[in-house]
């Protein structure tokens, strides 16, 4: 069953931003190496940017993603939920999914699925740069691909000075995933178990 959302949770968002809770780009997921690595080398200049997830507080206070963290000493209390996750993607304008290599190293290149995540954002409206796999290529081609973080740098300049089209980007995204509620999940998996030949015991 391919990764899926809730309506009820991952929804757009209506009505103006909350000042509490917008900004310009929203990243919530957890510290591994490779993605402080990566977001220290992130030219974040004049972006109102949001870091979020398990460990992130853990990072010291040299660090250029420092003033962008959003939680506290890296206990459980960094830890955000589901709906939470969803309401700082409807305020925010562009997030960012990241694999961590860590896990690519492990599986040698061969993971073709795209993350829980990338479903949630585009089922929030949220349009965001791509970290490219095969699943992603095919379902969410529509969305800005970067290989590095000069090239994600340059991406989020870009998408956050045209809104019309980051808007656009988005639409598409939703779209593309529309039908990928954990409902239809349970449908398909009782179509498929209902199918299957009766077997004489």
């Amino acid at each position: 069953m391919p990764h899926a959302y809730r309506p009820t949770v991952h929804y757009p968002r209506s009505g103006p931003r909350d000042p509490a809770l917008a900004s310009d780009f929203a990243f919530i997921g957890t510290a591994f190496k490779s993605r402080v690595d990566f977001f220290e080398q992130l030219d974040l200049d004049g972006i109102d940017t949001l870091i979020a997830g398990n460990d992130w507080g853990k990072v010291g206070e040299d660090s250029p993603v420092a003033p962008h963290i959003a939680t506290g000493a890296g206990n459980e209390a960094d830890c955000i939920d589901n709906p939470r996750t969803a309401e700082l993607y409807r305020h925010s304008r562009i997030g960012l999914n990241l694999y961590r290599r860590e896990a690519e190293k492990t599986w040698n290149g061969e993971a073709t699925a795209i993350s829980p995540r990338e479903v949630e954002m585009a089922a929030c409206g949220l349009p965001f740069l791509r970290d490219p796999r095969a699943e992603g290529d095919e379902v969410l081609g529509m969305l800005p691909l970067f290989h590095d973080p000069g090239e994600a740098s340059g991406q989020l300049h870009y998408w956050l000075a045209h809104d019309a089209s980051r808007e656009a980007i988005a639409a598409r995204a939703r779209e593309a995933i529309a039908g990928r509620t954990f409902e239809a999940n349970a449908r398909r998996l009782l179509g498929l178990i209902e199918a299957l030949p009766a077997r004489a015991y």
